[in-house]
């Protein structure tokens, strides 16, 4: 018996539109072909197109991936570049404290001999000087002057 498209669309479930592409796209002669073979030839084709599609998720996959953990490596540099070091830091804050130090005591000295020539009032520095020395030790361990006494 003699197939015709339709039969084979019929029994692959397929418009005769698809089986005519089907079959030229495989190159298959329905007329001189049996139904068996052309089942095969389409269900190897549906394999084939399925495996390239997985392959293709697949590679999908693992390109996002790729990006997620590309964006997190980012992310945690940035916020790398965010932290500070406090051993780096630390010599910097106990030369800004002894600046501050030093011009304080400073201050206390303009400020005696100010008040000393404008009003005759002689404050002992020492008294001044007490006063930095009590504020200083908010600073901690960034005060070198720590064990200074007033």
């Amino acid at each position: 018996m003699k197939l015709t498209q339709q039969q084979i669309g019929k029994h692959l479930d397929l418009s005769q539109q698809s089986v005519n592409k089907f079959l030229a796209k495989e190159g298959i002669d329905w007329r001189t072909s049996t139904l068996d073979e052309i089942r095969e030839a389409y269900i190897r084709r549906l394999r084939k197109s399925a495996t390239e599609n997985q392959k293709a998720l697949t590679h999908e996959k693992i390109l996002s991936e790729r990006i997620d953990r590309e964006m997190k490596i980012f992310q945690l540099e940035q916020k790398k570049s965010q932290l500070i070091n406090p051993a780096q830091l630390e010599p910097e804050m106990r030369m800004m404290v002894d600046t501050i130090r030093t011009e304080m005591l400073r201050r206390n000295d303009l400020l005696k001999a100010d008040l000393d020539a404008r009003y005759g009032i002689d404050i002992g520095i020492e008294v001044l000087n007490g006063y930095v020395f009590e504020a200083l030790k908010h600073f901690g361990r960034f005060n070198s002057a720590n064990n200074v006494s007033d």
